[in-house]
């Protein structure tokens, strides 16, 4: 199954070859639903701590191998890469980056986490939605916003609003639009995955709660899941502020999608939680606080990745409806890529790193993938 991996930054495609991709609909909006997972990651509030997170651990881990792995205090610059090459796992077995990069792989494994559960006697209900305690590991949530769903073996049952429900509905139908319009119509590759349900809530629960208020002869679910994913993905806690935007939908009895981001951008959720922490903050932590611990050509390349996610976030909210187009062509995603970046692609023959003559820059992948394989 394609997936895009968040920790060593690469999609994997393995089920299909580079001519698959270059030629067939199907596998292009694959690719795409991915490649919506790449721009979450960048722009998204986790996506930029997962992103702050990584650099800060590698960093630390080639200051821990150049001290004589005793140490973690960063002193001078370091040639991080070379740093890195020559250590081997044995070198952190053991050390606080190890378990630090523990954490933050079971930090991923929570925000990716969509198992359906049993609604739980005392669990606080607003009406579609309960509020209940999550954990995963050794995170956990008191009080986490779930969507209730059809009840599973007769017992009430919800999903938790996870990023990642977020990212698969939102994604989803990115890919039935691709389908839509460069498949001759047809979205049946997608929306026969729905017989495998309750599997297949993580891709469309959402959707189908949006569908359900909507005149959908007049209006398309698929644009109004895709821009309020993509506006609760840019809160520090999206579950919650889709709900406070579903409380706004409810109220209204016309509601329209311009209508609903003003009231949106009006509450206090968006006031204390959009774009926070502030990106800006992010970007400078890492330009300031690490890439002086790095080689000049390091940094350099660091340079680069901030501006890849600058161009991402400033085009996600500036404009909500970005990803939201039922016109999206092979052409469209390809400009994408200059722009935005993407990750190393692998396919059934191996890794490309360049997509119908475009290339594939993705600053900072290869310390990514080489630090999972070094701290897992």
């Amino acid at each position: 199954m394609a997936h895009f991996h968040p920790l060593t930054w690469h999609i994997d495609l393995r089920p299909y070859s580079e001519a698959d991709l270059l030629s067939n609909p199907i596998v292009q909006a694959i690719f795409v639903h991915e490649y919506v997972h790449y721009l979450q990651a960048l722009t998204g509030t986790f996506g930029r701590c997962l992103l702050s997170e990584l650099v800060r651990t590698m960093v630390f881990a080639g200051h821990f191998k150049a001290a004589g792995c005793r140490i973690a205090e960063i002193r001078n610059q370091i040639d991080l890469m070379a740093t890195l090459n020559d250590a081997s796992k044995a070198d952190f077995a053991g050390s606080s980056m190890s378990q630090q990069y523990g954490e933050l792989r079971d930090q991923v494994r929570f925000v990716l986490s969509d198992d359906v559960v049993t609604k739980l006697n005392g669990a606080q209900s607003h009406r579609t939605f309960f509020f209940q305690p999550i954990q995963k590991g050794r995170f956990r949530i008191g009080s986490f916003v779930h969507l209730e769903t059809c009840p599973i073996g007769g017992q009430p049952s919800g999903v938790p609003l996870t990023d990642r429900i977020l990212f698969e509905n939102m994604a989803r139908q990115v890919q039935r639009n691709y389908l839509l319009m460069n498949n001759s119509l047809d979205t049946s590759p997608v929306d026969s995955l729905r017989t495998s349900a309750p599997y297949d809530l993580t891709y469309v629960c959402l959707h189908d709660l949006i569908s359900s208020r909507l005149d959908t002869k007049v209006e398309s679910p698929a644009k109004w899941t895709i821009v309020l994913c993509q506006l609760s993905l840019l809160c520090q806690h999206p579950g919650n502020a889709f709900f406070s935007i579903w409380e706004l939908f409810e109220r209204d009895s016309k509601p329209t999608l311009d209508g609903l981001l003003r009231a949106f951008n009006q509450t206090k959720t968006h006031a204390l939680h959009f774009n926070h922490p502030p990106l800006q903050d992010i970007l400078n932590s890492l330009i300031q606080e690490y890439g002086t611990a790095i080689r000049m050509t390091e940094n350099g390349e660091l340079h680069d990745l901030t501006k890849l996610i600058v161009n991402a976030a400033n085009a996600f909210i500036s404009d909500p409806f970005f990803l939201a187009s039922p016109l999206l062509t092979w052409n469209d995603v390809l400009a994408w890529l200059p722009c935005f970046g993407c990750p190393p692609v692998d396919t059934r023959m191996g890794r490309i790193q360049s997509i119908a003559g475009v290339p594939l820059a993705s600053p900072w992948q290869s310390y990514f993938s080489l630090t999972d394989q070094l701290l897992t």
